[in-house]
């Protein structure tokens, strides 16, 4: 099988993973949003926010090197090291939830009377929350581990099927718990959506060996830089922006910047399901054949921005009919802080995509750079612009951010992998995305439901006329598209090569 069919193949059942994932978590915050209004949709998503600061920053890089490193092991170690990398990266993963713990304790004492005064009915709703968040903690260190698990050996397909069975346990589940008991039955809904995907941790085995010193010496500065890197991860510090609005803004506003988010949430989780496929097809084309690894880089780089560009453009410009359609009158007002933050998703993409470059030539100190700059522009870009402009502030402030951190990206990418994004074909993806956001808007403005689905229509069609007919693919994407529909029927192939073009 070739990197490209490889790459459709595994980057397919992303797709499916993500968009159902994505899809779970806007209906149950739709769901959170109709049962229990702005305020009760603010405390949960203040806790959610919590339960993902303290995972981020209790891993430890834990998770990150396992899916990095299960192919090397694989290949120098056979079965029985794999396995005994695998056991210590798990151990290590204990260590960390242990620490965690404590950070988590911590935290919720400091933040007590904040989470009395503001979100729960009284005390005892209180409490009940603070247990949610802790045990959702660990099950989410337990479920980060899982998924690195299966991502690290390519299994895809698994990842996508425990993908629906979660999202639909967490649908049915914040659906029952919102309605019987409000705040505390939804983040009970939304740890049940957790539980599938650990039963991965049953193919773990005991391992009585230990891995050999340069192993561990690589794997652990691979992990270190790895860490750092996440901790000032655009997408950890994207969720700043809530924090600031907590604490200048009141609950209200909390809760209708959550609900606008949670368009930008589910482009941004539907990228990094896609980029999910990026990293291990790179490291797999490069153990297969050396030389071509920066080919490889350079095919997966265009071929994500090919899908997520325009994906995060349309989806942007869809964002305030959704949201007014699905959560409900008392959020209109959150629409054009939506549609910023989808714009902000777009931005998010472009990191996303060259993360797999910057992970696969273990250049993570070029994210760790581009890292603090994001960090530091969240924060003082989100106070300074919610203090003067309220909600649309917050999405203005991670516009420029997020942004600014996609340039830095390019410009270090290019550093490790010359040519990897081309000024031609990047520029033209991007417009062309805009020019795509642009037409959803015209056919989706104050049209509701009907205009959601003309906008999606509108949107796409002209991606396509101006991307496959006006500009024409140059003969890359001509070849790579056609090898990944060459199993299919006769008809299908001929429609293609007249749409896209046959290869110069």
């Amino acid at each position: 099988m070739t990197l490209v069919e490889r790459l459709i193949k595994n980057a397919s059942f992303s797709v499916i993973g993500g968009l159902t994932i994505s899809a779970g978590g806007f209906v149950s915050a739709a769901i959170v949003a109709r049962s229990l209004g702005v305020h009760g949709t603010a405390a949960v998503a203040m806790a959610l926010l919590i339960v993902f600061f303290a995972t981020t920053i209790a891993d430890v890089g834990v998770s990150g090197s396992l899916a990095r490193f299960m192919t090397r092991e694989a290949q120098l170690g056979g079965r029985e090291g794999l396995r005994t990398f695998v056991w210590d990266r798990f151990k290590l993963l204990l260590a960390a939830i242990a620490g965690g713990l404590l950070l988590v304790g911590v935290f919720l004492a400091f933040y007590w009377l904040d989470i009395v005064e503001k979100y729960a009915v009284d005390r005892q709703e209180a409490l009940l929350i603070c247990a949610l968040i802790i045990v959702s903690f660990i099950v989410h260190m337990l479920v980060a581990f899982s998924f690195q698990y299966l991502r690290g050996s390519l299994q895809f397909q698994a990842i996508s099927r425990y993908s629906v069975m979660g999202a639909v346990l967490q649908v049915a589940g914040v659906f029952a718990g919102s309605q019987q008991f409000g705040v505390v039955g939804a983040l009970a809904g939304y740890l049940l959506g957790s539980l599938p995907i650990l039963w991965v941790l049953s193919y773990l085995r005991v391992a009585d060996a230990v891995l050999p010193a340069p192993e561990q010496v690589a794997t652990r500065r691979y992990a270190l830089s790895f860490y750092v890197a996440a901790l000032l991860s655009p997408l950890l510090w994207v969720r700043a922006d809530l924090l600031i609005v907590d604490q200048i803004a009141s609950a209200e506003a909390v809760g209708l910047f959550a609900a606008a988010a949670t368009v930008a949430a589910l482009l941004i989780q539907l990228c990094q399901m896609v980029c999910n496929a990026l990293l291990p097809n790179i490291l797999q084309a490069a153990a297969e054949q050396p030389e071509a690894s920066s080919r490889a880089s350079t095919i997966t780089t265009r071929f994500g921005m090919f899908l997520l560009l325009p994906a995060c453009f349309v989806g942007a410009a869809l964002a305030p009919n959704a949201i007014e359609l699905v959560y409900g009158a008392e959020f209109a007002g959150a629409g054009p802080t939506a549609t910023l933050l989808g714009c902000a998703a777009a931005a998010s993409a472009i990191t996303l995509v060259l993360s797999g470059v910057l992970n696969a030539a273990d250049a993570n100190a070029s994210l760790v750079r581009s890292g603090i700059v994001g960090a530091a522009l969240t924060v003082v870009l989100g106070l300074t612009f919610v203090s003067h402009f309220g909600l649309i502030g917050a999405a203005i402030g991670r516009l420029g951010a997020q942004s600014t951190v996609a340039a830095m990206n390019i410009v270090a990418a290019n550093r490790v992998v010359p040519g990897v994004v081309q000024p031609g074909w990047f520029i033209r993806y991007l417009v062309t995305s805009v020019v795509a956001g642009c037409a959803a808007c015209l056919a989706a403005h104050g049209r509701g439901l009907l205009g959601l689905l003309l906008g999606g229509a509108a949107g796409a069609l002209t991606f396509l006329v101006i991307t496959v007919l006006a500009l024409r693919l140059v003969t890359d994407d001509r070849s790579a598209l056609l090898r990944s529909i060459a199993g299919q029927p006769a008809w299908v192939r001929r429609a293609a090569a007249l749409l896209i073009g046959r290869p110069v």
